[in-house]
């Protein structure tokens, strides 16, 4: 069962963070990842532009990272990189 996030929040007792409240409070325009990799100056390189450079249909992030040597971040690094607790539904629900 997952609850929105702020419910969740109020019933867990954890800081449950999202992307645009990561924003706010990190001072970075943290939305989209594309918008990310422009603000702290990493490449992040979403999936769906990944398959069209790389003619495959669907390559998760580490296979990502691999193929093309770039850095690619998910919420859990970008939460050990600001110091901030993000934790994902599916995590906060189990």
């Amino acid at each position: 069962m997952v609850i929105n996030e702020e419910r969740l929040a109020l019933q867990t007792g954890h800081m449950v963070i999202n992307e645009e409240r990561l924003a706010l409070q990190t001072g970075h325009m943290v939305i989209n990842e594309e918008r990310l990799a422009l603000q702290i100056g990493q490449p992040v390189i979403n999936e769906e532009r990944l398959a069209l450079k790389t003619g495959q249909t669907f390559i998760n992030e580490e296979r990502l990272e691999l193929q093309i040597g770039q850095t690619v971040i998910n919420e859990k690094r970008l939460a050990i990189q600001t110091r901030h607790m993000v934790i994902n539904e599916e995590r906060l629900a189990l």
